[in-house]
Order: C-alpha cells, then structure tokens, then sequence
C-alpha cells in the first residue's frame, strides 16, 4: 500500500511495483488509507507529510494500524537530520525523496 497525496508519483510506483508482480493500492489521505488499513498489506510506504495530517504523529498514534505490515517512511521533507530525529521505533526503512526506483524496489524485496 502506499499513502502519498502525490497522485503522479502514487500512479508511477503501482506502475512500477504492478510489474515486479505486487499488488498495489493507494491512498492520498490519512482517513482514506484508515479503512484500507483494516486489512493490513504486508508493506506500506507512508509519506510524513499529508494533507489530513502527519504520517509520523498517525504512525504512532495508531500502532494497531500497523503491527502486521512493515511500514517504510518516504519524505522529501528537507529538514536536516529529520531521518535521524524522528521516532522510528517500528519502522523498516526511511527513504527520502526524490529517491531511485532501484533503492525502492531493494527495500520492498526485502521485506515482501
């Protein structure tokens, strides 16, 4: 699953990811990722920053959400050491965009 509200780049990973023989669903929001989450996917890319709030903060607040699926953030957030500061207790991977398709497709073998 991926939960990014960049439509274009959620349409060229599940292109991608389609390819390498994965099934792919995306949500551009928080609330809408909520009700996909209810059946886990073995791995979710997780953007931090969305529109209905932080990735991170829904992360935390909802470990139930997550216990079955390995989560990997993906952030273009700049700030730096950000990777190093957040709380990423639980998590598999931090990828920061922009990011190769190559570095995404390593990550998600391994954990698939």
């Amino acid at each position: 699953m991926i939960i990014d509200d960049e439509e274009d780049l959620c349409a060229l990973l599940k292109t991608v990811l389609v390819r390498e023989n994965f099934s792919v669903d995306c949500s551009y929001t928080l609330a809408n990722a909520g009700m996909k989450l209810l059946n886990p996917p073995d791995v979710i890319l997780l953007d931090i920053n969305l529109p209905d709030g932080s990735g991170l903060d829904y992360f935390h607040l909802n470990p139930g959400n997550f216990k079955k699926s390995s989560v990997v953030f993906i952030s273009a957030d700049l700030t730096p050491g950000i990777d190093e500061r957040v709380d990423l207790s639980g998590v598999a991977a931090f990828i920061r965009k922009p990011f190769t398709i190559g570095i995404l497709l390593e990550t998600i073998k391994k954990l698939a």
